[in-house]
């Protein structure tokens, strides 16, 4: 892997962990998103921005993305001290956006579409003279982003399977190149949200599709293969296991719950792909003793954690904790009353991106605001039903705070 020391020079080694669960005996996270950046982006951007020239990079960098390789290159741009031009699409989760901001980038607005994104960073190549840092389509942001199989293989030799996230490609690209020569028997499966199935449509017709649009929750899946991604991924990855929206949030859910991480829609696929019909009950499934899952990203917005779910997930006690700004609140509520929604603010602390207050509203009445009223205001709404949980995740501060409705 060329660079690869500069690729980890601000990363961190990825987290590798065993699951003991029903579905998921004998498979192994690979935790990519542990990262300054909060996903596996950062390798590439690093590789890519640190093999430039003294001369390439005296003019900045420029990129399109959608939220994580942004961050990424924004900060590789500030480590190596040069200009870093992001072009992001107007639907990107602020929580991406406010990443790119901390870390010095100038963010160019487009439209949501993959093709206005890559015209904008063109124009903006052209009107400045940066070097373009594509966000999977070249060998130094490849090469960096598969320095993560190198992890995991280090840690779990026996791996004979491995599910990664697909989009444009890179992260799959780097994975099996990076694989290959390691263990050429080894099997590289591609994970992909069913409303932006381009590279599964692609292998099937053996030419690039791209597609007029895309739905998904899956916000960091949406690109489409290029061309140089587009060989590996019709040559060397064994198959493309398409999942739709339910099943990342469940997936999602699994990861808060068992893994006590937080992982965003992007991120959670692998492991909803693993759980998955077609997976379950294909030849790979059967053939596999070891399989590597890898979480690709852990920048979780607020305004997507929010799905129905079954009623008997609620809380088995009438009431619900929790702990803002160093105040332990605990609030009890009737056997007739049940929450319609929860609100908040949210804010930069410490250079973290935090729920700074929490209000809970039932049905009969308003319990809060707990902490600050500052910040950018969220609500998670049960759309006239009824919250029968929530759930969070926290280490020294509220990362993310979801509901599951019904």
């Amino acid at each position: 892997m060329e660079k690869e020391n500069q690729a980890q020079s601000e990363s961190y080694a990825a987290d590798i962990t065993s699951i003991r669960e029903a579905k998921l005996a004998n498979n192994y996270i690979s935790s990519a998103n542990a990262f300054k950046k909060g996903a596996f982006k950062i390798r590439g951007a690093s590789n890519a921005i640190f093999s430039l020239s003294d001369d390439q990079a005296a003019k900045g960098v420029v990129t399109h993305s959608s939220g994580n390789h942004a961050a990424a290159v924004a900060l590789a741009a500030k480590l190596r001290g040069i200009p870093a031009y992001i072009v992001i699409p107007k639907n990107a989760p602020k929580c991406k956006v406010e990443n790119v901001k901390r870390y010095g980038g100038q963010v160019i607005w487009s439209e949501a579409t993959f093709q206005s994104r890559e015209s904008f960073a063109k124009k903006v190549q052209q009107e400045t003279g940066a070097v373009m840092i594509h966000p999977f389509n070249d060998k130094y942001t490849m090469s960096g982003q598969g320095t993560i199989t190198l992890e995991l293989l280090e840690q779990v030799p026996e791996i004979d399977t491995i599910i990664v996230p697909i989009s444009g490609g890179g992260l799959i690209s780097g994975v099996t190149l990076a694989a290959k020569p390691i263990n050429p028997c080894i099997r590289i499966l591609a994970a992909e949200p069913k409303g932006a199935d381009d590279a599964a449509q692609s292998k099937a017709a053996g030419r690039i599709i791209t597609l007029p649009e895309t739905n998904t929750i899956a916000d960091g899946l949406c690109a489409f293969l290029g061309d140089l991604t587009w060989p590996v991924v019709q040559d060397l990855v064994d198959e493309i296991i398409t999942v739709d929206d339910a099943a990342i949030v469940d997936a999602m859910r699994m990861c808060y719950e068992i893994l006590k991480v937080a992982v965003e829609a992007s991120g959670a696929i692998g492991l909803a792909a693993v759980l998955s019909d077609q997976f379950q009950q294909s030849a790979a499934c059967k053939d596999s003793k070891k399989v590597g899952i890898i979480l690709s990203g852990g920048n979780v917005d607020l305004g997507i954690v929010e799905t129905n779910f079954e009623p008997n997930f609620c809380h088995q006690q009438r009431g619900w904790w929790f702990e803002l700004s160093s105040t332990f609140v605990k609030s009890v509520v009737g056997d007739d009353e049940y929450l319609t929604s929860i609100h908040g603010w949210v804010g930069i602390y410490n250079t973290y991106n935090v729920r700074r207050g929490l209000a809970f509203v039932s049905n009969k009445a308003t319990y809060g605001p707990y902490g600050e009223e500052s910040g950018a205001y969220f609500k998670l709404d049960a759309h006239h039903g009824k919250i029968v949980d929530f759930f969070g995740h926290s280490g020294q501060y509220l990362d993310v705070i979801g509901v599951y409705t019904a």
